[in-house]
C-alpha cells in the first residue's frame, strides 16, 4: 500500500501544469491503482514546455533520444518505469537537479495540439498503463504566422544591429507590427514595416494619396488640444483648392477638437472638414472658416519653387526641393539650367522640410551642386558600413558599389559651386543630411535654421518575393513589405553618427505663426541666408500675424517618423546566397 501512495504522487507532478498557462480539469476513471490519465494543457505560448517529474527521483539514462526519452524513477525495490514518447516536432531534455522534463518544438509550424505519451509500468506486477497528455498550444494564425518568420528572417541577414535582435519565437506573435517593433535595436527609429507595399512603392516614388499638404503639429502648455499649422501647400492639390496656405492654423477637425488620438487623421483620413484661421498675439484666432476635402492620388513633384533674388548686386537662386525622388531629377536639371541662363552667383538649397528619400537622387543633387573637378574625377561622396557579414562579404567580392557613392560625371547641369548656403529644420534628415555631410570636404557648406534630424543609416525596400523563391508561398502576405536599416554612412573624412543633428552656422527660428510665404526675403531663414550673402541688413516688415505668447510644444510628433528614409534603391543589393530556403511547414 505504502508504494501505490507514492505512485499516485508521481502521476500528480507528472501533469501538473506550470504558472500561467490554462488546464482543462480531467475527469479521469483510472483503470488501476498507476491512475494514468489523458488530460489538456492549454494556452500554452510557443516554445520550449516544462513538466515536472518529482524532486530529487533518479533518471538512469542521461542521454536525451530522440523521440523517446524513458525515465527510470526509483519509488521502490521494485521501481517503475516511465516512458515519454513524443511526435516528430520536438526532443526532450531532463534536468536532474530540479526533475524537470523539458519539451523543445522544432519544427516551423508545429502541430496543435502536440500530443505527448507516457507509459507507466509498475515492474512487480507488470501492468502498464498508457495516457496522454495533449499541450495545445497559443499560435497566431499562419499567414500571421509567416510574415513574422519572414520578418525574422530579414531581420536575422540583413539588419545593420541584427546581433542585438531579441529571441521571441515568432509563432506566439498575433500583432506583426508589434512583434516587428520588439526586434528594433533601442537607437532605431527609423526601421519600418508595411501590409500595404504598394502605398509605400508610391510614396517613395511621389505618388500617394493625401491632399497636397505639410503640417506641424503642435499643443498649448497645460491643454490637451493639438494644433496644426501649415508649412506649405502643393499647387492643384485638395489644400491648395481650398484656399489653405503657410502659417494657417488648423484648430478643429470634422466640428471636433484635434487631440493625441486623433490627430493623424489629418494625413490619414480618406476625407475630412478643417477648421482653420490665423493666430495673433492676443491668443484668437480670426479669420475662421471650414472647408470640407477629399484626399486625392497625387504626383508630387518635389520642386516645389525656384526663383532668382537679385539684391545688391547679387543674383542668388533659390530652390525648395522637399523630397528625394528619382522621377524628379530632370526636373533639378530644369532648374539648375534657367540659374545658369539666368547668371545666378549665389545659390540657396531649402531642404528644412526635406525629410529624405533615394540616396541617389541626392547623388544627383550634390554632383549638381561640386566643384566641376570634384564631379569629373568621380570623387566620393560618402562611404557605405554594412553589418559584419555584409561588409565582409562586398569587400570579398570588390563590389566598390556597395562600399561607397562617388559624385556622377553624367549628370547634364554642373553648377561648378565653391559655395552653397542650405535651409535646415529638425525636418531636414537622412538624404538632406547626406547632401550637407556629402559636399562639406569639397566646397563651403553654410547652414541656416535650425538643428538637423540626425539620420545617419540607410535603408532597402524587401519583400516577400525578394527572400522567396516559391511564389505560393508567400501569396498570402505578399503585400507586407520591410524597410530595415541595414547600413549607415560616412562622409569622405569618415563623419557618421551624428545622431545629434547638424548645428546650423547661422542659428534662426522657423517660425510659421507670421505666414510670409517662402520665397521671400522677408521669410527669416531665408532673410539670414541673404543678408550674409549680401553683407547688407534687410529690412524687416511688421507683420499682421505674430507669434503667440502663450508657450506651445514645437516638437509635437513634427513630421511622420517612417518618412525620414535614405533609401538604397540599386537592385543589384542582395548577394547571392541572401535568399534562404523556404520554411518546412
Amino acid at each position: 500500500m505504502k508504494t501505490k501512495k507514492r505512485l499516485l504522487l508521481l502521476i500528480i507532478f507528472v501533469t501538473i501544469v506550470w504558472a500561467g498557462c490554462e488546464r482543462i480539469k480531467p475527469n479521469p476513471e483510472p483503470i488501476s491503482d498507476l491512475a494514468a490519465y489523458d488530460d489538456v494543457i492549454t494556452n500554452v505560448t510557443p516554445g520550449t514546455v516544462t513538466i515536472p517529474i518529482l524532486n530529487n527521483d533518479l533518471i538512469n539514462n542521461s542521454a536525451v533520444k530522440p523521440n523517446l526519452v524513458e525515465v527510470d524513477i526509483d519509488l521502490s525495490k521494485n521501481g517503475v518505469q516511465t516512458q515519454f514518447v513524443v511526435s516528430e516536432e520536438g526532443t526532450w531534455s531532463y534536468n536532474t537537479s530540479d526533475g524537470n522534463l523539458t519539451f523543445t518544438p522544432i519544427d516551423y509550424l508545429i502541430k496543435n495540439p502536440s500530443p505527448i505519451k507516457y507509459r507507466l509500468i509498475e515492474n512487480s506486477i507488470g501492468s502498464p498503463m498508457e495516457a496522454t497528455v495533449k499541450i495545445e498550444y497559443k499560435m497566431a494564425p499562419l499567414t500571421t504566422i509567416k510574415v513574422n518568420w519572414f520578418i525574422k528572417n530579414v531581420m536575422e541577414d540583413i539588419y545593420l544591429w541584427y546581433n542585438t535582435l531579441p529571441n521571441i519565437d515568432p509563432r506566439g506573435e498575433f500583432d506583426s507590427e508589434a512583434y516587428f517593433d520588439t526586434l528594433l535595436y533601442v537607437d532605431d527609429k527609423w526601421s519600418l514595416i508595411t501590409n500595404d507595399i504598394v502605398a509605400l512603392d508610391n510614396s517613395l516614388k511621389g505618388k500617394e494619396t493625401s491632399y497636397g499638404w505639410s503640417l506641424a503639429f503642435g499643443r498649448f502648455s497645460n491643454t490637451k488640444t493639438v494644433f496644426a499649422l501649415v508649412e506649405f501647400v502643393y499647387p492643384g492639390t485638395p489644400a491648395d483648392i481650398a484656399g489653405l496656405k503657410r502659417g494657417d492654423m488648423i484648430f478643429k477637425m470634422n466640428g471636433a477638437n484635434i487631440t493625441d488620438n486623433n490627430y493623424m487623421d489629418l494625413l490619414n483620413a480618406a476625407s475630412l472638414s478643417c477648421t482653420f484661421g490665423q493666430y495673433t498675439e492676443e491668443g484668437e484666432i480670426i479669420n475662421t472658416r471650414t472647408e470640407s476635402m477629399t484626399a486625392q492620388e497625387l504626383q508630387l513633384d518635389p520642386v516645389l519653387l525656384s526663383k532668382v533674388i537679385e539684391r545688391d548686386g547679387h543674383k542668388i537662386g533659390y530652390l525648395l526641393y522637399t523630397q528625394f525622388i528619382n522621377n524628379y531629377n530632370s526636373s533639378l536639371d530644369d532648374v539648375f539650367a534657367q540659374f545658369k541662363a539666368q547668371g545666378i552667383n549665389d545659390l540657396v538649397i531649402d531642404l528644412r522640410y526635406n525629410p529624405g528619400g533615394v540616396i541617389t537622387a541626392a547623388q544627383h543633387l550634390c554632383s549638381s551642386l561640386a566643384p566641376a573637378s570634384i564631379v569629373n574625377s568621380s570623387a566620393t561622396l560618402v562611404t557605405y558600413h554594412w553589418n559584419d557579414k555584409y561588409q565582409q562579404y562586398w569587400e570579398q567580392q570588390n563590389a566598390t558599389n556597395q562600399l561607397e557613392v562617388t559624385f556622377l560625371n553624367s549628370v547634364p547641369q554642373n553648377m561648378n559651386l565653391t559655395k552653397v548656403y542650405i535651409l535646415t529644420g529638425s525636418g531636414t534628415a537622412s538624404a538632406s543630411e547626406l547632401t550637407i555631410t556629402g559636399l562639406k570636404p569639397y566646397m563651403d557648406v553654410v547652414t541656416v535654421g535650425e538643428t538637423t534630424y540626425g539620420k545617419y543609416t540607410a535603408s532597402f525596400v524587401l519583400k516577400p518575393e525578394d527572400f522567396y523563391d516559391d511564389a505560393s508561398y508567400y501569396n498570402d502576405f505578399r503585400n507586407w513589405g520591410i524597410m530595415p536599416i541595414i547600413l549607415r554612412y560616412a562622409n569622405s573624412q569618415g563623419v557618421t553618427d551624428f545622431k545629434d543633428g547638424f548645428t546650423p552656422d547661422i542659428p534662426v527660428d522657423d517660425d510659421l505663426f507670421t505666414g510670409i510665404p517662402l520665397g521671400n526675403v522677408q521669410e527669416p531663414l531665408l532673410k539670414a541666408a541673404v543678408e550674409d550673402i549680401t553683407g547688407i541688413p534687410i529690412v524687416a516688415m511688421k507683420s499682421a500675424r505674430v507669434k503667440p505668447h502663450r508657450i506651445f510644444d514645437r516638437g509635437f510628433s513634427k513630421f511622420d517618423v517612417n518618412k525620414r528614409e535614405l533609401l538604397i534603391d540599386n537592385h543589384e543589393l542582395t548577394p547571392a546566397d541572401f535568399k534562404p530556403k523556404k520554411l518546412s511547414r
